[in-house]
């Protein structure tokens, strides 16, 4: 933590554990307060910084009020596909929309919210051929052979699911690295995309 061990000052100055002794223990009839109590407020101090932590515990939790370090954690924990190369603002606005992106992932709504939160500056927008589907059955399911004769099985679709995401401006290079890990991380299971820029 930036702030030094004085300035941490929240069960000490709350008086948290000498503050619920009874009398007999805290009341000594003189000027000087009885040892038990000096030795309780510096347990106080060893406590201040944990009892601080847990003071703003919801604030660390929280992407918009969360320190940098946590921001990572954040993502992790919600299973959000982690670059760390991308820069804290965007990786801030990813925390902050990791539910929503979570739900939608795989999808082209989960695919143009997650490039607006990393790459805000870029102005994406994400089209598709509407050939995305979602099924009860795994893939290993759906490649094995279906019963009854040829002519019962349902016709299957061969043409590709296909993305397409236009750029308002071009990205520079560092930018189209991550650019392009974002879109892999979530692109619909078999689908392809081509990058567009306006004008270009």
């Amino acid at each position: 933590m930036s702030a030094q061990p004085k300035d941490l000052r929240a069960a000490s100055a709350r008086r948290y554990l000498r503050g619920n002794l009874p009398a007999v223990y805290s009341d000594h009839g003189g000027d000087e307060q009885p040892p038990v109590m000096d030795m309780l407020e510096e347990l106080e101090r060893v406590l201040d910084p944990i009892v601080i932590l847990l003071d703003n515990l919801a604030g660390h939790l929280e992407p918009a009020t969360a320190p940098a370090e946590m921001i990572d954690l954040l993502l992790e924990m919600t299973g959000t596909p982690l670059d760390r190369t991308l820069p804290p603002p965007a990786r801030r606005g990813l925390a902050g929309e990791a539910a929503r992106i979570a739900r939608a992932r795989g999808t082209k709504a989960g695919l143009q919210l997650a490039l607006e939160r990393a790459f805000p500056d870029l102005e994406s927008e994400v089209l598709d051929n509407g050939k995305a589907t979602w099924a009860h059955r795994t893939v290993a399911q759906a490649s094995a052979p279906e019963p009854g004769p040829p002519a019962e099985r349902p016709a299957q679709s061969t043409e590709q699911v296909a993305f397409q995401v236009r750029l308002a401006q071009a990205p520079t290079d560092a930018q189209l690295a991550q650019l392009t890990r974002c879109i892999a991380d979530h692109l619909p299971l078999g689908a392809t995309y081509e990058l567009t820029v306006a004008g270009g």
